[in-house]
């Protein structure tokens, strides 16, 4: 599941990962409202989740993480490794994280090790 609140970022990244044999996309979402529900639903094995994800609702991803931890691997994109947040998310229990600029390979890769029980990092 890739949850981002951009449109273009979380479309395209969902359809070139989908683009890989081994691994489908099951949700998409664009809140963390949406996260919690689809990932109750679709229950995947690993989220890609921003972590400057923009909440109107108030909800904040150490939530998401929390709520989907149970099922799922949870990856966290970042557009830096100097993020906000980003070392407060692998405290709370994310699998690891990959940033933005990473090559769709990259991208393959880390959702790859985390259902290994890996720590992608970067």
């Amino acid at each position: 599941m890739v949850v981002d609140d951009q449109d273009l970022y979380r479309r395209g990244l969902a359809i070139l990962i989908a683009a890989q044999d081994d691994i489908e996309v099951v949700a998409e979402a664009a809140s963390s409202a949406e996260a919690v529900e689809f990932g109750k639903a679709a229950e995947p094995d690993v989220v890609l989740l921003d972590v400057s994800l923009n909440e109107a609702d108030g909800a904040s991803w150490p939530e998401i993480v929390a709520e989907l931890m149970a099922s799922a691997k949870v990856l966290m994109l970042a557009s830096s490794e100097a993020e906000p947040g980003l070392q407060r998310a692998l405290v709370c229990g994310a699998s690891g994280y990959l940033l933005k600029r990473a090559s769709i390979e990259q991208v393959a890769g880390a959702v790859r090790a985390a259902v290994n029980a890996q720590t992608p990092l970067g």
